[in-house]
């Protein structure tokens, strides 16, 4: 057994032995080629002054020692390693960036895109903004604050991309300009074929002279399912609303919370036509059987509002009516708002016809009829102006219907049946002043809202710039690699450039540099070998659904000078510790061992 211990023991000092004989003969060569520390050490270019000195590898010397050939694979290239960025701006290269534009490293670990704050929900990807002319200049006379204003929002190819939102617009939703209170509203129509919708929103406040109060318009949630309310649209002054825009079916129905719907007289007429003032609308003949007639409202309020849109194609018949009963020229009727020889004339029970003014014959004209029981004055709008008033008490019926197109005995004029187009009746129990009125002529004739361009929660590009990572010596660079999630419709650049100034002002501008692929070749034109200063630049890109992930980079590096020297160094000792007792060769030490040598001709690669 003692043989047998000592030839073991005479083994390993003869191996350690030639190791350091291998060292001693060819320290340059043997260091060069088995310990990057080495090398990097062999770089620095004031190397051969501080050969003489002594030099210690610390555990590394022993490690050469021990497990010798190995150290060539272990050492061969180094990293620069980024996982965290939640130290923000800072000269970190560990955890912080020297800039950043639309990114965030809120989340540990991550850089993503920034979503927009003020934002409702982030499962909805895009946004306008709409804003509403309420100005004297638009509306031609003084302003008012609009209160529960119901705004019209008409979408054509022009303002809306029908793509990005579901087919039936079940993802629209609207918000106040904090981007985040929702606001009810009512879609008359929506037509993906033809890229057309007629939606009501309900404004809780427009102020007066302004062109930036508005609301924000939400879409691109293909999830999401529909959010109408529209009772909720019409405030409680309306007691009808009714859009006339049926394509089948005799009822046509009242938006309020009232249900005051009106039925085709004959079942079968009015016919429905596509394209009304705002979406459809319904045509009448003339013939004698041809109009609708509501329910009963209850008696009429002492105030009220009537409105209505028509296009005839006739020069005389009567529009709209008023009605004790369900029926026609039966008991209580009267005209209200009636065509004479293509003039426009209003009247209210007893008072007086009065004119308001011309219309022609194919084209859209709207009338507003208000009776104020304090002032006694009816008075009419044409086309949102005034046109004509008179003045005197009312002596309704107790229970009042509200007839379109029918004839009527009580009349402006000969009374006739209304031959044209009707749409968008309303009814009101105030008196309406003249510049909510003159706000809804231009708000339904398209004139009264701006849409501004769409916006996306993610923004389309970002960027985050690392801080300059000093390599300590002059490096050869490897490969990129980096850990990332790339949804549809994204994308991730890295860039990375190098030089020797510490600032990098001798290294290209990044509109020079080329994107790396993930585990490409670093070394190129903008990071080119023998550098030692190093930096690099995510660029991410969306097309607002979502956003890409970094997680992770890594730049590989190593020494750039491996080339022998030319002549070995000289006067090699080893000694089995700083300032200990010289190791003789064939000798062993279990000490980190230290070197001296006299440095010989070096030929830097």
């Amino acid at each position: 057994m003692k043989n047998r211990l000592r030839d073991k023991k005479s083994n390993l000092t003869k191996w350690v032995g030639s190791i350091y004989a291998r060292i001693a003969l060819h320290p340059h060569e043997y260091l060069s080629q088995h310990s990057n520390g080495y090398r990097r050490w062999h770089n620095f270019r004031f190397h051969k002054q501080v050969h003489v000195a002594i030099v210690s590898l610390a555990g590394l010397a022993v490690v050469l020692i021990i497990i010798g050939g190995i150290t060539h694979n272990v050492f061969a290239f180094s990293s620069w390693i980024q996982s965290n960025w939640s130290g923000g701006l800072g000269t970190s290269t560990a955890n912080q960036y020297s800039a950043a534009s639309n990114v965030t490293t809120s989340t540990p670990n991550q850089v993503t895109l920034t979503g927009q704050t003020g934002w409702y929900n982030s499962d909805w990807v895009y946004r306008n903004e709409v804003t509403f002319n309420n100005t004297q200049a638009n509306l031609g006379i003084t302003p008012q604050t609009l209160n529960n204003f119901a705004v019209l929002i008409q979408l054509n190819s022009s303002n809306f991309n029908f793509l990005e939102a579901q087919s039936a617009g079940q993802d629209i939703r609207f918000t106040e300009l904090d981007g985040v209170t929702l606001l009810n509203y009512e879609i008359e129509s929506w037509s993906s074929t033809n890229k057309t919708a007629s939606i009501w929103v309900n404004m809780p406040i427009i102020d007066t002279n302004t062109t930036s109060e508005g609301l924000f318009m939400y879409y691109g949630n293909h999830s999401a399912s529909d959010a109408q309310n529209k009772t909720a649209v019409w405030n409680s002054n309306y007691e009808i609303a009714q859009h006339l825009s049926e394509t089948s079916g005799t009822t046509y129905y009242d938006s309020t919370t009232n249900g005051f719907n009106s039925i085709a007289y004959s079942g079968t007429t009015p016919a429905p036509l596509a394209n009304g003032k705002i979406d459809g609308a319904q045509t009448f003949t003339g013939s004698s059987d041809d109009y609708t007639i509501t329910g009963s409202t209850g008696s009429q309020p002492s105030s009220w509002t009537a409105s209505v849109w028509f296009n005839p194609t006739s020069n005389n018949g009567v529009i709209l009516g008023w009605l004790g009963q369900n029926s026609v020229n039966n008991g209580y009727h009267d005209s209200a708002i009636e065509l004479v020889n293509g003039k426009v004339y209003v009247r209210a029970w007893s008072l007086s016809c009065t004119a308001i003014g011309n219309v022609t014959n194919g084209t859209w004209n709207n009338v507003e009829l208000s009776y104020n029981s304090s002032t006694g004055q009816l008075v009419g709008y044409l086309n949102g102006q005034l046109g004509g008033s008179t003045s005197g008490s009312l002596s309704p019926p107790g229970s009042l219907y509200i007839y379109l197109g029918a004839d009527d005995g009580t009349n402006c004029g000969s009374g006739t049946y209304f031959t044209g187009a009707i749409d968008e009746f309303r009814f009101a129990n105030v008196a309406e002043p003249a510049a909510w009125i003159a706000a809804e002529y231009k708000n339904q004739n398209n004139q009264f809202a701006t849409f501004g361009s769409t916006q996306t929660y993610y923004p389309a590009t970002g960027t985050l710039t690392s801080n300059i990572y000093d390599t300590s010596i002059a490096e050869n660079y490897g490969t990129l690699n980096y850990s990332a999630t790339v949804p549809s419709g994204t994308s991730v650049s890295v860039l990375v450039r190098a030089g020797n100034n510490s600032n990098l002002s001798d290294a290209p501008a990044w509109t020079s540099c080329s994107a790396i692929s993930n585990g490409g070749a670093i070394a190129s034109t903008c990071a080119p070998n023998k550098s030692r200063y190093v930096q690099y630049q995510l660029q991410f890109t969306s097309d607002g659904s979502a956003t890409p992930t970094l997680s992770s980079i890594s730049i590989q590096y190593s020494a750039s000078d491996t080339t022998p020297p030319t002549v070995n160094a000289s006067s090699i000792a080893m000694y089995r510790s700083n300032g200990g007792a010289s190791v003789a060769s064939d000798g062993w030490t279990n000490a980190d061992p230290y070197f001296t040598w006299m440095a010989g001709q070096d030929n830097t690669g």
